[in-house]
């Protein structure tokens, strides 16, 4: 039924399928909902007269890089990302933390 949220997700693209067992058909949803934000996001890029590229992946870690920078505590990632597990934030943002090591290095160096 429009309209309804049957899989109790933030985002209405998957709630049209029965099921969220269905992988090959969730994976094509997904993958078409990234095309159509990629392809606003260009538009938005144009309108603003930025030559950038941008897309959800960029801007995707663009948050995670800047919550790093800004030491934002990973249980409330954890909550943003909707990620069960605290490892898989942690795993997630070690992408992203650079400045933490960074700085050690000086620390050691005496920089």
């Amino acid at each position: 039924m429009p309209g309804t949220n049957p899989h109790n997700l933030v985002f209405p693209l998957l709630e049209n399928l029965p099921s969220l067992d269905d992988r090959y058909e969730l994976r094509r949803k997904i993958a078409y909902a990234g095309q159509r934000l990629n392809k606003a996001m260009e538009k938005i890029m144009e309108m603003i007269g930025s030559t950038k590229n941008a897309s959800q992946h960029k801007a995707r870690h663009a948050f995670a890089q800047r919550a790093e920078e800004k030491e934002i505590h990973p249980k409330v990632l954890q909550k943003m990302y909707r990620h069960e597990s605290i490892l898989t934030t942690m795993k997630y943002q070690s992408n992203f933390s650079f400045k933490k090591a960074d700085d050690a290095i000086d620390a050691v160096l005496d920089f």
